[in-house]
C-alpha cells in the first residue's frame, strides 16, 4: 500500500475519491516508502508533482481526472525507476505495492522545501526548452539533478541504493 501525502488543496480534492489513510494503515508498504503530490501550474498547463519521501525521485503527471491520479503516479514511478536502471522484477515488486492508494497529509517540511525547488526546476527546463515538454522526460531529468541535503547523491542514485540496486 502507498501513502499519497498531500497538500491542503490536493488533499480535499483527493479525499473524495480516494480513501484515507488512517490508525494502522499511516505507513507504506513500499520499498520507497511514501510520495508527496502537489498542484503545479506552468503556463496554461495544470500538472500534478509527486516526489517520494527518501529518495526526492519526482515525476511529473497532468492534474486532471483525480480518481485516476494514483495510476498516472504508478506509471510514472514506473517509467522513472525503469530510465534509472532499476530492474525489471523490482519495478514490477514496487509498482504492485503501489496499487493500493490511501491520502494523508503532508508530514515533512523538508520534502515540501524540495518539491518547491523541483517546481522551480520543471518551470525552468520548460522555460529554456522553448514552452513545450514531455513530463517523462521531466521525471527523467529531474532524477539526475544532485541533492545537497543528501551528500550531493542524485535521486536516482539514492532510489537505487534503497531498491538493492547495485552500480
Amino acid at each position: 500500500m502507498l501513502i499519497l501525502r498531500c497538500t491542503k488543496p490536493l488533499l480535499a480534492k483527493l479525499a473524495k475519491h480516494i480513501p484515507s489513510a488512517s490508525g494502522e494503515s499511516t505507513a507504506s508498504t513500499t520499498r520507497l516508502g511514501d510520495w508527496y503530490a502537489k498542484h503545479l501550474n506552468i503556463g496554461r498547463h495544470r500538472l500534478i508533482l509527486s516526489t517520494n519521501e527518501e529518495t526526492f525521485l519526482s515525476v511529473v503527471v497532468p492534474a486532471k481526472d483525480m480518481p485516476a491520479l494514483p495510476a498516472r503516479i504508478n506509471e510514472a514511478v514506473g517509467h522513472v525507476l525503469r530510465f534509472i536502471g532499476v530492474p525489471e522484477l523490482t519495478v514490477e515488486n514496487e509498482l504492485r505495492e503501489m496499487h493500493e492508494v490511501r491520502v494523508g497529509p503532508t508530514a515533512s517540511r523538508r520534502v515540501l522545501g524540495y518539491m518547491n525547488d523541483h517546481a522551480y526546476q520543471v518551470e525552468a527546463m520548460v522555460d529554456y526548452g522553448g514552452g513545450t515538454f514531455d513530463l517523462a522526460n521531466l521525471a527523467e531529468r529531474l532524477s539526475t539533478v544532485p541533492c545537497g541535503t543528501m551528500d550531493f547523491k542524485s535521486p536516482a542514485r539514492l532510489a537505487r541504493e534503497l531498491l538493492g540496486v547495485h552500480e
